[in-house]
């Protein structure tokens, strides 16, 4: 596995420091999900590990997983600070 930033090309050989984190799917809003036929109907996305190495879990968050691709962000800075959403294509 590799690091979630693109701008990074670190391998994940051992787990000693950074973030994993599990992401469910999230679809645009004309995207559909196919409804179970069961009694209670359950939607259920896909679901995929993100990893960032330490030196880039200290300045970036992984903020979800889209059709298009990863979204990771910037870490705030300071109080009320906005994050930049920067898009990644993910495989």
């Amino acid at each position: 596995m590799q690091c979630a930033n693109p701008q990074c090309s670190k391998e994940l050989v051992y787990f000693r420091e950074g973030r994993l984190e599990l992401l469910e799917l999230e679809l645009d809003s004309d995207e559909s999900v196919r409804p179970d036929d069961s009694a209670f109907a359950m939607r259920s996305l896909p679901r995929k590990s993100f990893w960032l190495c330490g030196d880039c879990a200290k300045t970036h968050i992984i903020k979800r997983w889209t059709s298009s691709g990863s979204v990771l962000v910037f870490q705030q800075a300071a109080p009320g600070a906005q994050l930049s959403d920067t898009k990644l294509a993910c495989d």
